[in-house]
């Protein structure tokens, strides 16, 4: 591969788990209007993060409060990663 050659990552989010919502006592169900799932990158060459990167929105269920769903019709799940100057080692 070429030393400055570009790379194009396409990374797509379907579901994740484990994540439930908060307890009723300290923040009511009737308050939680949207999930959404912030992602940030880390260059390991600066040793910085890449805040406030990406957005994606999940879909809400009060019946599978900790599933986190990323796709349908309504849903942009994928992210598109552009690296310039991509040097594979």
């Amino acid at each position: 591969m070429n030393p400055n050659q570009v790379l194009i990552l396409e990374i797509i989010f379907d579901c994740a788990v484990g994540v439930p919502f908060p307890d009723e006592k300290l923040i009511p169900s009737s308050h939680l209007k949207y999930k959404k799932l912030y992602v940030n990158f880390y260059d390991k060459s600066t040793n910085k993060y890449i805040y406030g990167s990406s957005t994606i929105e999940s879909k809400m269920s009060k019946d599978k409060q900790d599933r986190w769903e990323f796709h349908g019709e309504n849903f942009n799940n994928i992210i598109y990663v552009k690296i310039d100057k991509f040097k594979k080692k």
